[in-house]
C-alpha cells in the first residue's frame, strides 16, 4: 500500500495500479487488514477513473460503498458516472448519499461539490450556483481544498450567465488556493477554466500561456480528461489569435484524447468547435459533418448547452449557402434551448441572429416578431 501511494504521488499511475492490486488481495486476503481493504480499493478506484478505465472503477467504489460509508466511495461513483456522460445517474447517486449518512460539514460540502460540476456539464447554471454557494456555506468559510474546488463550477456557471469578471475572480482564487496547497489535479482544471475565462475578456496571449501551462501540468499528472480540456480551450485562443489551422488541430488532438479514454462530454465538446471554426471560415461540408457528430453525442449523453450551440452552428451554415430562411429558423431553435436552460444573454444574441437572417430571407413580419422577443429578454439584464 505504501508503495502504491509512493508512485500515486509520484504521477507513475501504471506502476501504483500494480502495488495497490496487490495490497487489495493481501488485505483481503487476510482478516487483520480486512478493514483496510475499502480505503485501499477507493484509491485504486481514483488512479483507474484518473487513467480512463471507467468501467473498472466505477466496479471499485461500488464494492467499496457496500462495505463502508467512506464518502469517497460515493463520490468516485457519482464521478465516474459524470465522466461517461450519465448525469441523471450520478445525481441519483448523491440524492441516495444525502440520504444515506449523517454527514460532517467537511463531506457534505464534498457531495455539494460533485453535484455543482454534474449541473455544471449539464448546463442547468442557477443550480450549480445554488449547489456551490450550498457547499462554501457549509465549510463556513472560502479557503481549503474544497473552497477551491467549488470555487471552479461556480465560476463556470458564473461565466455561461455572462458575468465573466465574478468567474475569473472565482477562478484565480481557486488557482490561488490550489497553488498553496500543491494540490497539482486541481490545479491542472482550475488552469484550463482560467485559460477560457481570460479568452472571453480578450486576453487571448495571457489565455494561451495559462492553457499550455495547463497541458503541460496534465501530462505530467496523467490527467487525459485535463489535457483534452485544456487543448478544446487553447483551440478556441488560437482561432481568436488568428491561426484557424492550429485552432483546428488542437481540437483533433482533443478528440484522440477523450476517444482514448471513453470520455463522452469532451469529445462532443470537441466536435462542437471544430464545427464551429469550419463554419465560419466556409468550410460548410467539414462543418456538417462535425455538426452531425457532435449532435448525436450530445443529445445522447444529454448535454443541452451543447446541442444549443451545434445548433447555433448549423445556422451559421445555412446563411453561408445562401439559405436565410434556414437560419432563421435554426437560430431561433438555438434561443428556445437556451430559454430552456435560463440562459438569457445567449438566447437573446440567436433571436437577434434570427431577426436579422428572417430579414434577409424577407420576412419581415417574422423580424419584427423575433427582435421584439430579443429585446424582451435584454431589457431585464440592462435594467440591472
Amino acid at each position: 500500500e505504501r508503495a502504491g501511494m509512493r508512485a500515486k504521488r509520484l504521477f507513475a499511475n501504471d506502476e501504483a495500479v500494480v502495488h495497490l492490486r496487490r495490497a487489495a488481495e493481501v488485505a483481503g486476503a487476510d482478516p487483520d487488514s480486512r478493514e483496510r481493504l475499502p480505503g485501499i480499493l477507493i484509491d485504486l478506484g481514483d488512479l483507474e477513473k484518473l487513467r480512463g478505465e471507467y468501467d473498472e472503477a466505477f466496479e471499485l467504489f461500488d464494492t467499496a460503498r457496500e462495505a463502508t460509508d467512506d464518502v469517497r466511495a460515493w463520490l468516485g461513483l457519482a464521478d465516474t458516472l459524470r465522466n461517461q456522460g450519465a448525469h441523471d445517474d450520478a445525481l441519483r447517486v448523491l440524492d441516495d448519499a444525502f440520504a444515506a449518512v449523517d454527514w460532517s460539514d467537511d463531506e457534505r460540502a464534498r457531495l455539494w461539490l460533485e453535484r455543482s460540476w454534474i449541473l455544471a456539464v449539464a448546463g442547468r447554471h442557477a443550480e450549480t450556483i445554488e449547489s456551490a454557494l450550498a457547499g462554501l456555506q457549509a465549510l463556513h468559510a472560502h479557503t481549503g481544498p474544497v473552497a477551491g474546488q467549488l470555487l471552479l463550477p461556480l465560476s463556470r456557471a458564473e461565466q455561461m450567465e455572462g458575468k465573466l469578471d465574478d468567474a475569473l475572480a472565482h477562478g484565480l482564487e481557486a488557482r490561488s488556493i490550489f497553488e498553496a496547497e500543491g494540490d497539482l489535479p486541481n490545479l491542472a482544471r482550475a488552469l484550463r477554466v482560467v485559460g477560457i475565462y481570460l479568452r472571453e475578456l480578450g486576453r487571448y496571449d495571457e489565455a494561451a500561456a495559462v492553457l499550455h501551462e495547463g497541458i503541460a501540468l496534465a501530462q505530467h499528472i496523467g490527467s487525459i480528461e485535463d489535457v483534452g480540456g485544456c487543448l478544446v480551450n487553447l483551440g478556441m485562443v488560437e482561432e481568436e489569435r488568428g491561426d484557424l489551422e492550429q485552432g483546428l488541430a488542437c481540437d483533433r488532438q482533443a478528440v484522440e484524447e477523450f476517444d482514448r479514454i471513453g470520455h463522452g462530454t469532451g469529445k462532443a465538446h470537441a466536435y462542437c468547435n471544430l464545427a464551429d471554426k469550419l463554419s465560419r471560415a466556409a468550410r460548410y461540408e467539414e462543418a456538417r459533418a462535425y455538426c452531425r457528430l457532435g449532435l448525436g453525442l450530445a443529445r445522447e449523453i444529454g448535454i443541452g448547452p451543447l446541442v444549443a450551440h451545434i445548433t447555433d452552428s448549423l445556422a451559421v451554415i445555412a446563411l453561408g449557402e445562401g439559405d436565410p430562411a434556414e437560419a432563421a429558423d435554426r437560430y431561433e431553435e438555438a434561443a428556445e434551448l437556451w430559454i430552456g436552460m435560463d440562459a438569457t444573454t445567449w438566447a437573446e444574441r440567436c433571436l437577434t441572429r434570427a431577426a436579422e437572417a428572417a430579414d434577409q430571407a424577407g420576412d419581415a413580419e417574422r423580424a419584427r416578431g423575433l427582435g421584439s422577443r430579443a429585446r424582451s429578454l435584454s431589457a431585464p439584464l440592462k435594467a440591472l
